[in-house]
């Protein structure tokens, strides 16, 4: 049997401690919290409860929750409180959290990291 291979997701949740349990779109800002290393989208929230991974509990961030934004590749995806809501490429929002992706892609890609790139980026990553 093959190993299943991992895809990394983005996480995201709103800034100052928000929770955006109603799922609206436009009403905060979203700050990146982690990448995990995850087979799915459903995997990827499962590995961003603290009770599931205690790396991502190390981070001291909470678990992740309803509106909390998950992205793949060029995707982007709202928790729901049954599933997930993608977000259209239209939306301000979509295009906020592809640009702060982008950033963290463009670090990863370079060749040679300063220390402290190196240390922020794993203190990002779980």
């Amino acid at each position: 049997m093959q190993p299943t291979k991992l895809k990394r997701f983005g996480i995201y949740h709103p800034k100052d401690g928000f929770m955006n349990i109603t799922c609206k779109v436009d009403i905060c800002e979203y700050e990146h919290v982690a990448h995990i290393e995850a087979e799915n989208l459903v995997r990827a929230f499962y590995m961003g409860q603290n009770d599931f991974n205690p790396e991502y509990a190390k981070k001291g961030k909470r678990s992740t929750s309803v509106g909390d934004i998950i992205t793949y590749n060029d995707k982007v995806f709202m928790a729901n409180g049954m599933g997930f809501k993608r977000i259209s490429k239209t939306t301000e929002l979509y295009t906020k959290i592809m640009d702060s992706d982008e950033a963290i892609i463009e670090i990863l890609s370079r060749r040679t990291l300063t220390e402290k790139e190196v240390e922020d980026l794993l203190d990002n990553c779980v």
